[in-house]
């Protein structure tokens, strides 16, 4: 694929979806990170691929909303969550957690565990 994954957490992830929606083809690839709003889902609708995460203990019904809205729009969309992580925490799982994310983001299957 061309252009740059942008990854961005709580306002950077409001940031990135803005960067995204303005110019999908510079930004095809998004990491949307403990986002504190829903993400509109045609604001990414020219994506090629839209990871959200969320913290388990975090609030992230609206991230599972815009997850929902993503795939019935036909966004290649995947949804992780960090374990054991509030807002502002990664947990003691992040480096596996965004390990498979991130690699998927960028076409790849997740390292081996």
């Amino acid at each position: 694929h061309q252009g740059v994954v942008l990854v961005g957490y709580s306002q950077g992830a409001s940031r990135v979806v803005w960067l995204g929606y303005r110019f999908p083809e510079a930004f095809p690839r998004l990491g949307v990170i403990a986002i504190a709003k829903e993400p509109q889902a045609g604001y990414l609708i020219k994506q090629e691929r839209v990871l959200l995460m969320g913290g388990e203990l975090d609030v992230r019904h609206h991230i599972k909303d815009a997850r929902d809205a993503l795939l019935k729009q036909g966004t290649p969309v995947k949804y992780l969550e960090l374990p054991d992580a509030r807002h502002g925490e990664y947990g003691p799982e992040a480096e596996r957690v965004m390990d498979e994310g991130i690699g998927w983001l960028f076409g790849e299957e997740p390292a081996p565990q």
